[in-house]
């Protein structure tokens, strides 16, 4: 089919908008049959009411139900859609169509009368009620609806050159009437706005930038160290390692020569020794990090706040005394260490808290809270991690509220939302999830008179953005304590999860017992080779299934990738049972942005955060009630989460994903009754010691590997990968701390 203008009439759901023809002289075109178009994905979120688009594709008809009668529609699957000038009588129907009151006849009217853009600009009220029809209330109407002239340009420029209409918009947004203006000096300022590096450098050509022009040079030097900034997690890259990843981004090696001295000389880069070069944002970044931090450790007792008056009398002998009178209301004795670790934490500014899993560190987490409010009544305690599953742990551990970091940032950041307290305890949990973006959010919310507790595990996995806060802060010789637990209190000494983990730990590949087919007659931690979806089904049955088990796997991709295991595992618990609906299409069942169907029974997991839902990115439940139709609310049926039952609404709907398996990733700060680790051979690449540590550490009474023991050799050999990381936090804090030496 050919190019054909379409003007919107009603957006709809799955990239779909009810359209009307347009004739060339911009009239509207009648059809027998309704005209729908499903637009590319990338372009859907601009199409509006009244919009106008030049659409190509292949027309074909659809059918569906709705209050028993069938509609049946043509519906035209666009492969290219083009912003289009509204204009004209499309101009009259997109007015007519926004503005309460403004019929097709007044709205006529006014794009008619002389000089209407002027009079829109201007704002003359007076003039525009000198139209028919038009009282003060819809001048004014139309004056806030009247589309932007400059905005439109602005999107309709960008995708001349290929590239999102979105970014248009947001172009205008930022800069203004002078985008195009500014866009053209620097094309390569889109990345920011969320252009790709292909439709960016895409307009540099089209604008005329030469591959060797000082715009095109920095822009690749900065986005080559982006790139590998992501891939490593590195915050320092090194020199020969960024001009080889600029290269492939401009397929050239001429412009190579003075690309690093180029970005050098404004500022784009900043060079750390030899052959390490850091992105000047990412530098400062991590610089702020790293004074906030410093100012913690070295401020004097008291300052900073009348309520931390408290801090000039305080003594060790307080905090023993305290901690004498909580452990006897305690059912269990602590241990040396554990003791000592409460009372340093106690007494230091900022302290670390570091040990294998199972060693009972949020639960001195506690005895510390306990030991504060005895010897610092009144301190406000604020406790956070990562996860939404890690806080609610923590919570549970502590009986004090935890909430993820990004919650406390988002309660604390902004107009009309309070700012935190001026003297706080803050307890980070997981802390060595913690990523130096995640850290500087946080950081610059924290008043002057903050004490910080890190708690945490160096073998465990990396943070998945950059930077290595807490490996950084428990590193030798920083100007900060951190105290080391080893007593495991999860699992008995002798248990072979125990043991496993402790060796992986240690970098011995131990050798686990083979998997019986009967798992009950299987030790609690066992090797199973049979790697097939069947046998990983077979065993997660015999596990327990949903209630008390889940697979982790690295990848997502391949037989044993989560992708793969979800699908497969939610075919053999049966389709037999009711299937959610999509509560806006009647009769349709709905499909997440994986193409998942979601069965009553299935586990499913939270992937955003959405605060006004009040589910955490993280969050873990089981879909209770699928209904055949929605409620009065919207609401399909019922899912039930960590924090209680939810109704299944459209925007609770987009946020949930199945999880039968998960990533081992998302598994961290998370415990299960059992757990399955699947190590497909074709993820042996990303498979490293700290991997591997991590998802043997989940489970409480029983571990299963499902791979070969030549992949468990070659992950403990690979070692733990994060620890590879160049970053400059410790160096910085060491630098600025000095002359300084804690007690």
């Amino acid at each position: 089919m050919g190019l054909m203008t379409v003007q919107v009439t009603n957006v709809r759901k799955f990239r779909q908008a009810t359209v009307v023809p347009i004739s060339p002289e911009g009239t509207h075109v009648a059809s027998y049959r309704t005209l729908a178009v499903q637009f590319p994905k990338d372009i859907f979120s601009e199409v509006d009411v009244g919009t106008v688009w030049e659409v190509d594709g292949s027309l074909k008809s659809q059918k569906y139900t709705i209050q028993g009668w069938e509609h049946t529609e043509d519906l035209l699957v666009a492969k290219t859609a083009n912003f289009v000038y509204l204009s004209g009588k499309a101009l009259a129907f997109y007015l007519a169509h926004k503005i309460e009151g403004v019929g097709e006849v007044i709205a006529r009217r006014v794009i008619n009368t002389e000089n209407i853009d002027e009079i829109i600009t201007s704002q003359d009220v007076e003039a525009l009620c000198q139209i028919k029809g038009v009282d003060k209330q819809r001048a004014n109407a139309l004056i806030n609806f009247w589309p932007n002239i400059a905005m439109m340009k602005a999107i309709s420029w960008v995708q001349n050159a290929n590239i999102n209409p979105r970014i248009g918009r947001q172009m205008f947004e930022v800069f203004g009437q002078k985008s195009i203006e500014v866009v053209s000096y620097n094309p390569f300022l889109l990345l920011s706005l969320g252009a790709t590096w292909k439709e960016a450098l895409s307009l540099s050509e089209y604008l005329g930038f030469r591959l060797d022009s000082p715009e095109t040079l920095c822009a690749t030097a900065e986005q080559a160290a982006s790139n590998l900034k992501r891939a490593t997690g590195d915050v320092v890259v090194d020199e020969k390692a960024l001009c080889i990843a600029a290269y492939k981004l401009i397929k050239r090696k001429t412009p190579l020569k003075s690309l690093v001295d180029m970005a050098l000389s404004r500022r784009v880069l900043i060079r750390v020794g030899n052959n390490g070069l850091v992105p000047t944002g990412m530098a400062l970044i991590e610089d702020s990090v790293a004074n906030s931090i410093t100012q913690f450790i070295k401020r004097k007792p008291g300052d900073g706040s009348l309520k931390a008056e408290w801090e000039r009398f305080h003594n060790e002998l307080q905090p023993r005394e305290a901690l004498q009178r909580f452990e006897s209301t305690l059912p269990f004795n602590l241990t040396d260490e554990q003791r000592e670790a409460i009372i340093g934490s106690v007494m230091a500014p900022v302290a670390c808290i570091s040990g294998s899993a199972g060693t009972g560190k949020t639960t001195i987490l506690k005895a510390i809270l306990g030991v504060y409010r005895d010897v610092a009544s009144g301190l406000i305690v604020k406790q956070v991690a990562l996860s939404g599953r890690a806080a609610q742990r923590m919570a549970e551990s502590t009986g004090h509220g935890a909430c993820t970091i990004a919650k406390l940032i988002f309660d604390h950041t902004g107009r009309g939302r309070a700012a935190l307290p001026d003297h706080l305890l803050l307890v980070v949990d997981e802390a060595s999830m913690v990523d130096l973006l995640s850290m500087y959010r946080l950081c610059s919310i924290l008043p002057e008179a903050t004490r910080i507790i890190f708690v945490g595990d160096v073998a465990q996995l990396p943070p998945v953005g950059p930077g290595l806060i807490f490996h950084s802060l428990t590193r030798p010789n920083m100007p900060l304590p951190t105290f080391q637990l080893s007593q495991v209190k999860r699992q008995a000494p002798e248990s072979g999860i125990h043991s496993f983990a402790m060796a992986i730990r240690n970098g011995d590949a131990s050798i686990l017992p083979p998997t019986q087919q009967a798992l009950v007659d299987s030790t609690d931690a066992s090797l199973e080779t049979e790697m097939s979806l069947e046998r990983a089904y077979s065993l997660w049955c015999q596990a327990g299934g949903r209630e008390q088990t889940i697979i982790l796997s690295p990848v997502h991709k391949g037989e044993l990738g989560i992708d793969n295991i979800n699908i497969h595992f939610q075919k053999r618990e049966g389709g037999h049972r009711p299937l959610v609906k999509n509560p806006h299409i009647p009769h349709t069942e709905w499909r997440n942005k994986k193409g998942q169907w979601l069965f009553e029974g299935d586990p499913v997991m939270v992937n955003q955060n959405d605060y006004v839902l009040d589910v955490r990115n993280g969050e873990f439940g089981y879909i209770h009630e699928a209904w055949s139709e929605p409620n009065e609310e919207g609401s399909i049926g019922i899912v039930m989460l960590d924090n209680g039952p939810a109704s299944l609404s459209v925007d609770l709907l987009e946020k949930l994903e199945l999880a039968y398996a998960i990533t081992v990733h998302k598994s961290q700060g998370s415990q299960w009754t059992n757990i399955i680790v699947t190590l497909p051979e074709e993820a042996i690449h990303m498979t490293d010691q700290a991997l591997l540590y991590t998802g043997a550490t989940r489970p409480q009474e029983r571990l299963v590997i499902m791979g070969l023991q030549s992949t468990i050799n070659a992950a403990v050999k690979k070692g733990n990968i994060a620890l590879n990381r160049k970053v400059c936090l410790g160096g910085l804090i060491t630098q600025a701390t000095k002359n300084y030496a804690f007690t």
